[in-house]
Order: C-alpha cells, then structure tokens, then sequence
C-alpha cells in the first residue's frame, strides 16, 4: 500500500470512530506508523486530509457501484436492491457520535459528505428507475428525480445521530427497510409479482 493510501486508511478509520475534533494529527501518524512531518509532507493539514478521506470514499464506493449498474446480468431490480450496499457497508462503520463530530467541527467536509452521498444516490437511482420503467419492472408513472430525493431525504435524515439512537436499529438495517418500502411503491403490478 502506498504511504498517501496507508494514511487515508489509517485517517478514515480514526475519524470514523472518534470524530474530527477528537482526534489529533500526533494520533494519525501513531496509527499509520510515520512520525507527523511525513504526514504534514503529503497532507498539509488535518483539514485537508479529512477532506481527501471523503474525496477517496467517495471514490470508491462510486466505482462499487458503477460495477453493479454496469453488470448486464443484474436487472434494474437487482441493480435497485444492490447499488446502495456500499453506502450502507460504509456507513454501517461510522460511529453516530463521530459524524456529528464532523458535522459540527469540520462543516466544509460535512457539506461534501452530503453532497457526494446526494449525487451519487441521485444520478444512479434515476438511470435504474429509468432501465426499470423501460423493462416493465417499474411504474411508469414513477417520477424518478422525486423518488431519488425522497430517497436522499430519508438517508439524510436518517444518518442524524439523534434519529439513529431513537429507532435502535443498525443502520444497514434501517436503510434496508426504507428501501423495501421505497421499492414496493415503485414496481409495477408485472415487476411486484417478478413477471419481468
């Protein structure tokens, strides 16, 4: 693994489970093996390596999912059920209590957060709902912008660590739910009953 990748990885999994303000750049260094003047080398500071950390998440789960829209032997079903399964692998990691960290002590990569799990959900749900109305899976009156930003909506809402805490449920677990929810109001009599 390459030291900018070794100190993402080792960064990511400090700031997912402690937070922003409660980790130093002495504890990423620790952590990856390398004092703090390699680290300062390939990331000037603690905010620019909180936000490469998002940039390369972002990254990553974008080229997972990319992976299943592209599978020719996945219908647009299989592609809805499977293309949020990396966003929920990685938020399922993420310490409530740390995100709120992030949202309150580092907001510029809050904001990225959100917006890249917007644009993401977005863009991909509207090229599945698309294939699914042209396959017969999906309602054809199914607006796929307002489905992809109830969507949004309900995963931004849900991720809030004070919602999280009150329905006790893992949130693998919860955005499955949401999902199948979502889902049966969108397929069509022949995609419900898995005529197509």
């Amino acid at each position: 693994m390459e030291m900018k990748e070794r100190i993402l990885s080792g960064a990511l999994k400090l700031f997912t489970s402690l937070g922003y303000s409660n980790v130093s750049t002495e504890q990423i260094a620790q952590e990856c093996g390398i004092g703090k003047a390699t680290l300062y080398r390939y990331f000037p500071s603690k905010d620019a390596l909180l936000l490469s950390c998002v940039e390369s998440m972002t990254a990553q789960i974008n080229a997972v999912i990319e992976s299943v829209l592209d599978d020719p032997t996945l219908s647009p079903r299989d592609k809805a059920a499977r293309f949020l399964e990396p966003v929920v692998r990685f938020v399922s990691g993420i310490n409530p209590a740390a995100l709120a960290d992030v949202q309150r002590s580092a907001p510029e990569a809050y904001a990225k957060i959100e917006e890249s799990r917007r644009r993401l959900i977005l863009n991909n749900l509207k090229r599945i709902i698309r294939e699914g109305k042209e396959a017969g899976i999906f309602r054809q009156d199914a607006n796929a912008t307002l489905i992809a930003h109830v969507l949004i909506g309900a995963i931004s809402h849900l991720c809030q660590p004070q919602v999280q805490a009150e329905v006790d449920l893992p949130f693998g677990q919860l955005l499955r739910q949401v999902l199948n929810l979502l889902w049966e109001g969108v397929l069509s009599e022949p995609g419900r009953s898995g005529e197509c």
